[in-house]
């Protein structure tokens, strides 16, 4: 994890990149009513443009099941109407299977973004449950 960081600073350090934005994971909502899930998922990250629908992603967080998350990945805009935009996240997440360090990761993302501040919420949906999470943004640059 300390590597992908390491590199997204130096992504970020270049002058020819004029976007990046600061991100708080807030809050999630679980199908499963039942199961207990932690549904105050507060952490922090970052988001920096690579092109103009592309962006590379890194952060952490405390996830559902209670546990410390990282990620690394990138967030690509499919489609843009207005403020509005419909992508997608890959990468890889930490936090999730006691087996593995490192799981991978794609969803679906839901974006809003004005000037300088924006709400992300990726959904996922697996073995017939489903979540939609919060992550809040604020442009760096």
């Amino acid at each position: 994890m300390k590597r992908a960081f390491v590199l997204l600073a130096l992504v970020l350090a270049s002058p020819a990149m004029a976007e990046t934005w600061l991100t708080a994971t807030v809050t999630s909502w679980h199908t499963d009513r039942e199961a207990g899930y932690n549904e105050r998922n507060l952490g922090a990250g970052l988001q920096h443009a690579v092109s103009p629908d592309l962006r590379l992603i890194a952060g952490h967080y405390r996830n559902s099941l209670d546990r410390p998350s990282n990620y690394v990945g990138v967030h690509w805009f499919a489609v843009r109407w207005g403020s509005w935009a419909f992508g997608a996240q890959g990468g890889t997440v930490t936090g999730y299977n006691a087996g593995s360090r490192w799981s991978p990761l794609l969803l679906p993302v839901l974006t809003y973004e004005r000037r300088w501040w924006g709400v992300d919420i990726p959904a996922v949906a697996y073995g017939g449950e489903g979540v939609i999470t919060v992550v809040l943004k604020f442009r760096l640059q």
